[in-house]
């Protein structure tokens, strides 16, 4: 559905139940601790999607400290993958696979094509 890449040895079966989509700059500059903590709690056993990403560094860190981790991330075309993003979420169990969509809007609208209730 994401057309991805995996990109860390994290990978395992992992079942989820869904998907969030969020706008990583947005999401690590407008949410307070508790406000990004809510929003993870919300995303337990969901594949987190994060739009917008040059890197990667930047959820990565962002997840490392917070209590609460999805199982999945998805980065939705990084200009480049940051090797610390990688060994971040290496450390802290989280998958992550690199989205090759082409846009955001087909990326979301796959996702939904194979979760239409669960979705965003």
């Amino acid at each position: 559905a994401v057309d991805g890449v995996p990109v860390n040895s994290s990978l395992s079966n992992i079942d989820v139940y869904g998907y969030v989509v969020t706008d990583s700059i947005k999401a690590i500059t407008a949410l307070d601790g508790m406000e990004f903590y809510q929003f993870l709690s919300i995303s337990l056993n969901k594949v987190v999607v994060f739009t917008k990403v040059t890197s990667g560094r930047s959820p990565a860190i962002a997840l490392k400290i917070a209590p609460v981790k999805p199982k999945v991330v998805v980065l939705h075309r990084p200009a480049r993958m940051d090797p610390l993003s990688i060994y971040l979420m290496d450390r802290e169990g989280v998958t992550i696979i690199v989205s090759l969509k082409r846009t955001e809007e087909e990326l979301i609208a796959s996702l939904k094509r194979i979760v239409p209730s669960l979705g965003s």
